[in-house]
């Protein structure tokens, strides 16, 4: 049998680059997709060291590559070639980018923060020193492409328009977003919120693949942007109006005002420190002994409810630095790093202060980096910064933390400038079960909470609390203690409510129903004043949403964007406030109430009472507030106000 009976005609593959299955292009093409794949796995392998790859990060990966790939064949075939190669060195130029961003930032890059602060450009003028002559294989394979383009055009290999065409297209680039879609669907029910605030890029990279981290990082944006509110100037002025009537036109006549004047500010926020830690003892033992003695020095208001989102520690810091409430989707960290804020770091900073903040994680994690210049820090001393002499947990531990940042606090003082140092802890962090706790905190008799969550959480407790210690003597023995205004919060909550058992017998409570639950959802607030003046408990309920107007009030000066109150201010009656959380929900005169299931509950007898129609009219009260704080963050508008007589009030 010879091939003039086997076949009639030559296959079509035979008579053109340009027919079939196997032709010039779809070679090209089909390579094109496996190289890039293959360097982005590279990368992963390389920076991820316990990146792992499966079925579903391949599928994930090749579907990214597939979504953007495939509608460049729709390209007319003069510039077909082009655009492929041009997608091919746009994309190996985004690994080289993420290659320079791990060295720099220990993150990976984010369209986000294009162009965000000159923070933003710090790896372009360092470019020399990060890169490496291995880089360079990221873009060997371009110039072979880039030939093969050319070759396929000579030939005239390039395929024309067809609706066949159309419809492969369609179809291959549908499969490579069920593929993504996949991956990320997998990730996010396995790690809930992740891919929405993606506060560890790193982490979803190495889990995912560097391609689906990029995938979900786009599809964020392009949420945003579609569902992100519009405002016009007229909405400028009904906020700026609410804003005066709440903020604007309060004479600040309490003596604490301006108390803190010239005065530096120390702000520290403690991982997951919560209220009930205050006066704990454990057998017979004080499990915070330092930030009890702190506190009989200082205002304190050990009923300061957590009001933190999806952004978690971030929504914290900003609730306590710009008094605005956390963002209804994402994080405002991630989402809103862009915007100006009226914060106590940028009042400080116009006064003349410096302005530094301070922790031990890597500099891009919750998108810090990018944030804090926002909030008004002029500098920012991350893991990047700091010698990495001693790790606990997720990081750098509090005592070298404490004591490194010491330093840098005396070169501050030394400047002769009066400063705001802003410092977040890290090793009292969940899930708290580190070896080097149990082995450094040995004398905290826990019984039967031992080796339990609770168990570990109090000894990380009782570590950061000797850190905490050793910070505040050093304070005083460098004679800043008295020179300073020393505020120190929690973040969040700790214990999850699947542990209110252990937590129920080492409190002697029963915790087991939700209002009671929710009754200890709270974190302390401590503001010293110089020389311990004016020290008081406070037991009314507040909102971490009052940190900032608080302190600004004692730094003597106002933040007219607010959406707290001064809690030391005349005539602030806090039972008869709203305390408003993200949800909706508020409380007010002790009673919890969910908007969103129409439930209220007193916290005092923790029994449930009825709704009634004040409640909703409270509730609309309360998503106003809401409403107001998203004009801010989602549509930037706290720049667009200066253009009204909203300004601070400056002592």
């Amino acid at each position: 049998m010879n091939g003039k009976i086997l076949f009639s005609e030559p296959p079509a593959y035979a008579k053109s680059d340009r027919g079939g299955i196997i032709s010039l292009e779809n070679i090209i093409y089909g390579l094109m997709i496996a190289v890039l794949w293959f360097k982005f796995h590279s990368f992963d392998k390389a920076v991820f060291p316990r990146h792992v790859l499966t079925l579903i990060t391949a599928v994930g990966g090749l579907g990214t590559l597939l979504t953007v790939m495939a509608p460049a064949l729709l390209i007319p075939r003069g510039a077909r070639g082009i655009a492929l190669v041009a997608l091919d060195a746009l994309l190996s130029m985004l690994i080289l980018t993420d290659t320079l961003y791990a060295r720099f930032y220990s993150d990976l890059f984010s369209l986000r923060n294009i162009g965000l602060s000159s923070y933003a450009w710090e790896i372009a003028s360092s470019i020399t020193t990060l890169f490496r002559w291995r880089d360079a294989a990221y873009f060997l394979d371009i110039p072979i492409f880039a030939a093969l383009a050319w070759t396929a055009a000579k030939r005239d290999a390039w395929r024309g328009f067809s609706w066949i065409r159309a419809a492969a297209v369609l179809v291959m680039a549908t499969l490579g977003a069920a593929g993504t879609a996949w991956r990320i669907y997998d990730y996010d029910m396995n790690v809930s919120g992740a891919i929405t605030t993606l506060w560890d890029r790193p982490s979803v990279a190495a889990d995912t693949g560097t391609l689906v981290y990029h995938a979900a990082d786009a599809l964020n944006i392009l949420y945003d942007a579609m569902t992100r509110m519009r405002f016009d100037d007229d909405d400028s002025k009904v906020l700026a109006e609410w804003l005066l009537s709440r903020n604007g036109r309060r004479a600040n006549t309490e003596k604490t005002f301006g108390a803190g004047h010239g005065k530096n500010l120390i702000m520290i926020q403690v991982e997951s420190l919560q209220s009930f830690i205050v006066g704990l003892k454990a057998g017979n033992v004080e499990v915070a002994p330092n930030i009890n003695r702190l506190i009989g020095q200082s205002i304190c208001f050990p009923v300061v409810f957590s009001q933190t989102a999806a952004g978690n520690s971030s929504d914290s810091e900003l609730m306590a630095n710009a008094s605005l409430y956390p963002t209804s989707r994402g994080a405002a960290f991630m989402r809103f790093a862009s915007n100006s804020y009226r914060s106590i770091g940028t009042e400080l900073a116009s006064m003349g202060y410096s302005t530094v903040a301070f922790h031990g994680d890597r500099p891009g994690f919750w998108n810090r980096n990018h944030m804090y210049p926002s909030l008004g820090f002029d500098r920012y001393i991350s893991m990047k910064n700091f010698r990495m002499e001693e790790s606990i947990g997720l990081g750098l531990s509090d005592r070298s933390f404490f004591n490194q940042s010491m330093g840098y606090i005396r070169e501050l003082r030394d400047a002769g400038k009066p400063f705001f140092a802003f410092l977040v802890t890290l090793t009292s962090h969940y899930p708290f079960n580190f070896k080097e706790l149990a082995e450094q905190v040995r004398d905290i008799p826990l019984g039967d909470a031992d080796e339990t969550l609770v168990g570990d959480y109090i000894r990380s407790i009782a570590y950061v609390d000797e850190q905490i210690g050793n910070f505040i003597e050093a304070l005083d023995d460098e004679g800043l203690l008295d020179e300073s205004v020393v505020v120190l919060y929690g973040d969040h909550p700790a214990i999850p409510r699947g542990d209110h058992g252990a937590l129920s017998s080492l409190l002697g409570r029963d915790l087991s129903s939700q209002a009671a639950w929710r009754s200890i959802l709270s974190v302390p607030l401590v503001i010293r004043l110089p020389r311990g003046n004016s020290a008081a408990m406070k037991n009314t309920p507040a909102g971490q949403i009052d940190i900032a107007p608080s302190v600004a009030a004692i730094m003597g000066f106002s933040i007219p964007t607010a959406m707290g109150q001064n809690l030391l201010a005349p005539g602030i009656d806090n039972a008869e406030r709203l305390l408003v959380f993200r949800s909706g929900s508020y409380i007010k005169n002790g009673v919890w109430i969910e908007q969103g299931n129409k439930t209220a509950f007193d916290m005092r007898t923790y029994k449930e009472t009825e709704y009634s129609e004040e409640m909703a009219r409270h509730a609309s009260e309360a998503a106003k507030q809401l409403m107001f704080s998203d004009m801010l963050l989602e549509g930037g508008m706290s720049g667009r106000l200066k253009h009204f007589i909203l300004r601070a009030e400056n002592k």
